[in-house]
């Protein structure tokens, strides 16, 4: 993994304590993941194709945040690193930051139909959105899908599918 694609870590200072029941929803990302990321044809993470590594989520201070770092690589030494902090806002709602390799961006989200589902606050362009959608498919696998959309979040299309795929290890809490 090339040091010019790590991730950097921005602190968001969040007011109030982090609610127990909506903090809890994130509980099954927690843990150190093999992955396998599949992008969707040529996108700004990089050509279309496959790539392998890891996903390590871990609970910040006193499980008021959640902390989600994925690093992976492909054939040709493409590699691909992304740092995302996950916190619950009132109502039952997320809030997330996302550093990539290009910037940050901050999300919402919310529990939709079993899914935690993250949509963009804000894109460059305003008809570019994106949205994020996590399932958990049985105990040991969790499916991540980002998807695009050119036309301010009318229609969507495919930008990459992440396999979760455990156990996954987890330390000490």
């Amino acid at each position: 993994m090339h040091s010019s694609h790590a991730g950097s870590l921005l602190i968001a200072l969040m007011s109030g304590a982090a609610s127990e029941g909506a903090i809890s929803q994130l509980e099954f990302l927690v843990g150190r993941w093999p992955v396998t990321m599949m992008i969707y044809g040529s996108t700004d993470t990089g050509p279309a194709g496959g790539m392998t590594g890891v996903v390590d989520c871990r609970w910040g201070a006193e499980r008021r945040w959640l902390v989600c770092d994925l690093a992976v690589a492909g054939a040709g030494g493409a590699s691909y690193a992304v740092h995302v902090t996950a916190f619950p806002r009132p109502g039952g709602r997320f809030g997330a930051f996302v550093v990539n390799p290009f910037g940050g961006q901050s999300y919402s989200g919310e529990q939709r139909a079993g899914r935690l589902v993250f949509d963009a606050d804000r894109a460059t362009d305003s008809r570019e959105r994106q949205r994020v959608t996590y399932r958990r498919e049985g105990v040991d696998r969790i499916v991540c899908e980002i998807m695009q959309s050119h036309d301010g979040g009318e229609s969507y299309t495919p930008h990459s599918l992440t396999i979760w795929q455990g156990p996954p290890s987890i330390e000490a809490k």
